[in-house]
């Protein structure tokens, strides 16, 4: 009869620490997006800084480092939010398996 107790008492033991483990990683998974939240800032800082210095239309080279540089901020401004979007996803998972 003890053997059967000190085992559901030892699963139960294992089960906390694996639910603490996964509330650890789901603040880690916030901060990440915070971080990220942060680079979505930067990113959008530099396209405002980018538009208020747009060469003029005769300025070829420099119209087309203009349209160059705006395309791979905003490709960088959606890479950030799919990033955002998989990390909800894992705490969404996380949560979960805590709750089970």
């Amino acid at each position: 009869m003890k053997k059967n107790n000190i085992e559901i008492n030892e699963n139960q033991v294992v089960n906390k620490i694996l639910d603490l483990c996964m509330y650890h990683q789901i603040e880690e998974s916030i901060n990440f997006i915070k971080i990220m939240e942060c680079q979505i800032k930067f990113c959008y800082s530099q396209l405002e800084l980018l538009e208020d210095s747009k060469p003029l239309w005769f300025q070829k080279k420099k119209l087309n480092n203009y349209f160059k540089e705006k395309e791979e901020l905003e490709l960088k401004i959606e890479e950030h939010y799919k990033k955002i979007n998989e990390e909800l996803k894992i705490i969404e998972k996380m949560k979960n398996s805590i709750n089970d």
